[in-house]
């Protein structure tokens, strides 16, 4: 993932965890918080972050963090 520092700073703010540290195979499960509506506020952010949109049927392919990775990397320049 190319944005994976940026990445991983998003995670920071959206689960107050500034230790927080992201992996690729990393999901709901591994990381405290991260409910349906934690994964609202996250999208969101990610959105504003990287200046990038989402469609439903995007989001639906989401499980893990390399999959936001990818999808948020492929709508980069």
């Amino acid at each position: 993932m190319k944005c994976q520092r940026a990445l991983n700073e998003v995670f920071q703010q959206v689960f107050a965890n500034p230790k927080l540290d992201i992996a690729p195979d990393m999901g709901p499960n591994d990381i405290d918080g991260w409910d349906s509506m934690a994964h609202v506020n996250l999208i969101a952010a990610v959105e504003l972050h990287f200046k990038v949109k989402f469609d439903k049927k995007e989001l639906r392919k989401i499980r893990t963090v390399g999959d936001l990775g990818q999808l948020v990397d492929s709508k980069l320049p």
